[in-house]
This record gives structure tokens, sequence and C-alpha cells, in this order.
């Protein structure tokens, strides 16, 4: 993604996803990247799933501020 590559970032991340449905570290990364590209739906959802996977992660507004 840092080098302008972003399509390709985002189908790396949902590969990945698609391999490790319950990795947090994944489901971060795809909630953050969503954040900053204005996907606003997209990133909820990773967040109510990393949330749902470790609660302790709070609520989705924390995740998503």
């Amino acid at each position: 993604n840092s080098n302008g590559q972003s399509a390709l970032a985002l189908n790396v991340l949902q590969q990945a996803h698609n391999l490790h449905p319950y990795d947090s570290d994944i489901l971060m990364a795809l909630l953050s990247f969503n954040k900053d590209v204005g996907a606003h739906k997209a990133a909820r959802g990773y967040a109510l799933k990393l949330i749902e996977l470790n609660p302790q992660y709070g609520t989705v507004e924390q995740l998503l501020q």
C-alpha cells in the first residue's frame, strides 16, 4: 500500500483473511486499510469480527477511532 499499490495490497489482505479468517492481525489490517480509504461499512464489519474474537478490544467505536 505504501508503494501506491492499494488495490494489490487490499487483494493480498483479503486473500490472507480467506485463508486465516480468525487472525486478529489480518482483521486489524483490513479494518485500518478500509477505514483509511473511507470504506466505513467494511471497516465496521472487520471491527465486529475482531470484537467477536477478542472482546478485550472494547467496542466498534473504540476500534474505529
